[in-house]
C-alpha cells in the first residue's frame, strides 16, 4: 500500500497511472470508513528490469493529481 499526500484523488491518480500502463487501486473504493488517500500496489507480475520505469510513472501520476 502506498499512502498519498491529503488532498491527492486516490482515483483520479489510479486512472492517470493506467493511462500510463502502471495498474494500481484505489484504496477509497474499498474502504468503507474515511480514510486517507491511498494506493493498493501489486508487483507479482512485474520483472525486476520494468520496476524504475513503472515507479516513474506512478510518479508522474501522482504529480499530475496534485
Amino acid at each position: 500500500m502506498l499512502d498519498l499526500p491529503d488532498g491527492i484523488d486516490d482515483r483520479a491518480v489510479a486512472e492517470a497511472a493506467g493511462r500510463l500502463g502502471v495498474a494500481v487501486v484505489p484504496l477509497s473504493q474499498h474502504c468503507v470508513a474515511p480514510r486517507g488517500p491511498a494506493l493498493i500496489l501489486g508487483y507479482g507480475q512485474v520483472t525486476e528490469p520494468a520496476i524504475p520505469a513503472a515507479v516513474s510513472a506512478l510518479a508522474g501520476a501522482i504529480r499530475s493529481a496534485q
